[in-house]
C-alpha cells in the first residue's frame, strides 16, 4: 500500500511492441505488460499440459462436458493461443530490433516454436471444422428422416 502511495506510476515491465495484421499488413503499436503476459502464458501452458494427461482431473472434466460446452472450450482456447502467438511474434521482432548489431547473432528466436504451435492450432481448427460438418450432416439427415447407418 505504501509503495502505491509513493510510486503510483509503476506499471511493471512494459514494452511497446508493433503488431502486424497478417491480412491487411497494417501495423499497430501497443503497450504490453511483459510480466503479466509471461504469467498468463505459463498458466495456459500448464493447463494445456494437464489436459494431455489422460487420467488427470482436467482431462476428466473435459471428457464429462457436453458437446456444445467442449466445442466452446475448444474455440476459446484456439482464440487464446492465436492471441499468444501474435504477441510472441511481436515480442521476437521487438527484442531482435532492440539488440545491438554484434549481439544479434547470439539471440535465439522463437520462430520454430511459434511454427510448431501454429501447426497444432491449424490441426485443431481442422478437427473443429470436421466436427461441425459432421454435426450439420447428421442434423440434415435427421431432418430428411434418414436414420444413421453407422455401425
Amino acid at each position: 500500500m505504501i509503495r502505491k502511495l509513493f510510486a503510483p506510476e509503476d506499471k511493471g515491465l512494459v514494452y511497446e511492441v508493433e503488431f502486424v495484421d497478417p491480412v491487411t499488413k497494417a501495423c499497430a503499436t501497443e503497450e504490453l505488460d511483459f510480466r503479466a503476459f509471461v504469467a498468463e502464458t505459463l498458466k495456459k501452458a500448464r493447463f494445456l499440459s494437464s489436459l494431455s494427461q489422460r487420467g488427470g482431473p482436467s482431462a476428466k472434466r473435459l471428457e464429462g462436458m457436453t458437446d456444445d460446452h467442449a466445442y466452446k472450450f475448444l474455440q476459446r482456447n484456439i482464440e487464446e493461443l492465436q492471441r499468444a502467438l501474435r504477441v510472441l511474434a511481436a515480442l521476437e521482432e521487438f527484442f531482435k530490433s532492440e539488440v545491438p548489431g554484434e549481439a544479434k547473432a547470439r539471440v535465439k528466436g522463437v520462430r520454430g516454436e511459434i511454427t510448431t504451435v501454429k501447426g497444432a492450432v491449424i490441426k485443431a481448427n481442422q478437427k473443429k471444422h470436421e466436427y461441425v460438418a459432421q454435426c450439420e450432416e447428421l442434423e440434415q439427415m435427421k431432418r430428411l428422416g434418414i436414420k444413421d447407418s453407422a455401425p
